[in-house]
């Protein structure tokens, strides 16, 4: 099967271009291409569209030497580039390499264009990749050393609200409720017990929080949730719930995992003023899924897969690189504390998990959330969590579903 390539020809030779095509297609490439013979058509060109290389002749009436590399380089793309030169001077080879090329490939020896071509988009490849590995490993220092400075503050904050409250309420208790000023009292106690909430999710995103790890059902947790998730929602947005029958029990605290759906789905609430659809999907997940999916480092065995997506507005690309810091919010001044995910961040973190989001501008929002499986065997019993006194469930080996219409799963 042929490889799928997009190739911008720099050249003012028809012929030479059609002979260019002509090898790249004899190396089982499926070839789609655009020449063009000035360096204003090479720039619209690159400006219209996206291409995975660029073959370019070394001298033309319009330009000579490397001017297109440099005009490449000044769109901001980075994409391979060699030279197709009719000439095989030594020096304009050197000029061409130290200017930026990928190869200089003479036209009498064209059946090296296709290796040519094959090493510079692998190198280029290898480069892309490589960055992002880079990038990712700098948000994850940036996040661990955030982590840490958050827990220290929280730690020391916390300690500054147990005497306030304590004080209070000591006062309070003294003087009694009927005082005019026990109002007052009551109210600073209310403001500790805020500010201590706050503190606890910035424990959380430091994974600093006690957890109370039990053998978790995430299906359970998740059925027993419909109802308070569609309430925290809004009847404008559908709720869609897909689980898939017979996972294995993870370990976790149950109150921290309700914590993370919650957040997750006031963020798609408010990525949704206008209402949508939110389909939480559970399934069965492996280590290779999550390096496939994250590119990251994964311990092998197998994991539970809780997907949960919106058809919000979706998240720029500066957006998602801040995402889960505490603090950043892209709400109005008073309408956000920025802690919602960076709490969803710390929780899963701690419990040994890992996190994926997928997003793009008017293409809603995807969370991807994988927790490693408990070692204890699952039970046979199905939990009662799709048992009411409207439904009955059989079982199925298809997924099920919910909506506030009506659920679906196996046979109703």
């Amino acid at each position: 099967m042929k490889t799928p390539i997009r190739v911008l020809i720099v050249e003012d030779s028809a012929l030479d271009a059609e002979l260019m095509v002509a090898e790249l297609a004899r190396h089982d490439y499926d070839v789609v291409s655009v020449r063009v013979e000035t360096l204003d058509d090479m720039t619209k060109a690159c400006e219209r569209d996206t291409w995975d290389v660029v073959l370019s002749a070394y001298g033309l009436p319009a330009f000579n030497g490397a001017c297109p590399i440099e005009t490449l380089k000044k769109t901001g793309h980075e994409v391979p580039f060699i030279i197709v030169s009719g000439t095989g001077g030594e020096e304009s080879a050197i000029t061409s390499l130290q200017a930026g090329a990928h190869d200089y490939v003479t036209k009498g020896q064209l059946a090296r264009l296709g290796p040519s071509v094959a090493r510079a988009l692998r190198d280029v490849s290898q480069r892309r990749e490589r960055l992002r590995l880079e990038e990712q490993l700098r948000q994850a220092q940036k996040l661990e050393g955030i982590g840490r400075l958050a827990g220290g503050i929280a730690h020391d904050f916390n300690n500054i609200l147990t005497t306030i409250a304590g004080y209070s309420e000591m006062v309070l208790d003294q003087i009694g409720t009927d005082k005019p000023i026990s109002n007052d009292l009551i109210e600073i106690r209310k403001a500790t017990d805020r500010a201590a909430q706050l503190t606890r999710q910035l424990l959380a995103f430091s994974r600093q929080q006690v957890l109370r790890v039990a053998d978790i059902d995430v299906n359970e947790v998740v059925w027993a949730m419909r109802g308070m998730l569609q309430r925290l929602i809004g009847e404008d947005v559908i709720v869609e719930i897909k689980l898939t029958d017979a996972l294995p029990p993870i370990r976790a605290d149950r109150i921290q995992l309700e914590q993370v759906l919650m957040n997750v789905a006031a963020n798609a609430r408010d990525a949704m003023p206008q209402g949508g659809q939110f389909v939480i999907e559970t399934g069965p997940g492996t280590g290779e899924d999550i390096v496939a999916l994250t590119g990251l480092r994964a311990l092998p065995g197998r994991y539970v897969k809780m997907t949960m997506s919106d058809t919000g507005v979706g998240m720029d690309e500066r957006t998602q690189q801040h995402l889960f810091e505490p603090f950043f919010t892209t709400k109005e001044l008073g309408k956000g504390t920025g802690l919602g995910l960076a709490t969803v961040y710390g929780i899963v973190k701690q419990l040994d998990g890992y996190i994926w989001v997928t997003s793009a501008l008017q293409q809603g929002s995807t969370f991807t959330l994988f927790f490693p499986r408990s070692t204890l065997r699952p039970s046979r019993r199905r939990p009662p969590l799709l048992r009411s006194s409207r439904s009955r469930w059989q079982p199925s080996a298809r997924p099920c579903s919910w909506s506030k219409t009506k659920p679906a799963c196996g046979t109703w």
